[in-house]
């Protein structure tokens, strides 16, 4: 199963769907950001809708998914439907205008990974992890407009941002009430994998009528793995590629 659909909305309009882990897992879960770029690439509508609502996943690909959406030439509006934690944030602030739905939550933190080797091996990959965190708070310090020590340390914290809070911190342009709500259940050994992780089900909107089969339109179902994906560095040494945290997602979006 893909984690992201696309679909054409007619000659003007599209909508991008990125409803599960970013990048290709461990066990070969997922797919790759080159899939993703080269089916976004072949969009020539002139506005999109992108549709967030992911854990993260990979950092590689979230940053070069970000970078693709920032330079597709359509006029693209990014919704925060659930939540874009991690990585997934990138790639909604990639667009033009990013709209939280009011039930909605954003995450930023450091990235992270699974590693092993001797101290000269571990003290190379806090400096590669640490030049990932650069780049990721420049995305965040570029929308925001917030100093760079400021986006440091709320990325070395884990903070959750409620819609509200995004707005105001400037990671995103508007809270829109109403929007249609994505129910989101974690169970609490997934939620303790967190640092700072709010109470999300005083989050959580009620949704009318009850979601049946006959009134959704998208069901996914995951038990994701929290190991990254295994890559080698130029020096031959087996690393771990930085990974964002993920969790067992269970979620529900009704049709328009």
């Amino acid at each position: 199963m893909n984690w992201y659909e696309i679909k054409a909305k007619g000659e003007d309009k599209a909508e991008v769907w990125i409803y599960d882990e970013i990048g290709e897992g461990f066990f070969g879960e997922g797919v790759s950001a080159k899939q993703f770029i080269s089916e976004l690439n072949d969009i020539t509508a002139k506005n999109i809708d992108l549709h967030v609502n992911s854990p993260g996943g990979l950092v590689r690909d979230g940053l070069a998914i970000h970078n693709a959406i920032a330079r597709h030439p359509a006029n693209i509006t990014g919704y925060v439907d659930g939540g874009a934690w991690s990585i997934a944030s990138t790639a909604v602030l990639a667009a033009n205008t990013v709209v939280m739905a009011e039930n909605s939550t954003m995450m930023i933190h450091s990235a992270w990974a699974r590693v092993m080797g001797n101290a000269v091996e571990l003290r190379h990959r806090a400096d590669v992890l640490e030049k990932h965190d650069q780049a990721i708070a420049g995305i965040y310090q570029r929308k925001s407009g917030q100093d760079t020590e400021v986006i440091q340390d709320a990325m070395a914290a884990e903070t959750w941002y409620t819609a509200e809070e995004a707005v105001e911190f400037g990671l995103a342009d508007r809270v829109e009430e109403g929007l249609k709500a994505v129910a989101l259940s974690l169970s609490d050994e997934v939620m303790a994998r967190f640092k700072n992780a709010p109470d999300l089900s005083q989050l959580k909107a009620t949704i009318e009528p009850t979601p049946t089969p006959d009134n959704m339109n998208i069901t996914i179902v995951n038990n994701l793995p929290s190991t990254g994906a295994v890559v080698d560095d130029s020096d031959g040494a087996s690393q771990t590629e930085p990974i964002d945290l993920q969790y067992e997602l269970i979620e529900h979006r009704r049709n328009k």
